[in-house]
């Protein structure tokens, strides 16, 4: 269930991001920040609201600690910046060859 809603998030905010290289590229680095910082915001919430429930890896539920640490919401908070800022590259690169 986590991994469906974060990538609806994800895929939510990706093309939001590539919308907003189209229609509006005098305002893209701003827009793509603020959307990017929204877009990892609302995935923090749901890693903190799926923190610690078994059912929601349970794919990986024998390899992946399911307990509520913090140890584990830190790495669920690593990739959900690490995922973040790698869609923010990748916009703005995109903002690059659209624009150019």
């Amino acid at each position: 269930m986590i991994y469906l809603i974060s990538l609806i998030v994800y895929v939510a905010v990706f093309a939001a991001g590539f919308y907003v290289v189209k229609k509006h590229p005098q305002r893209v680095e701003r827009l793509l920040g603020r959307l990017c910082f929204l877009g990892l915001m609302i995935q923090l919430l749901v890693n903190y609201l799926f923190w610690g429930s078994a059912a929601t890896f349970n794919p990986l539920a024998t390899l992946v600690s399911v307990d509520r640490s913090s140890v584990n919401l830190m790495y669920l908070a690593l990739i959900s910046i690490f995922c973040y800022a790698s869609l923010l590259v990748v916009l703005f690169k995109a903002n690059d060859f659209y624009n150019e």
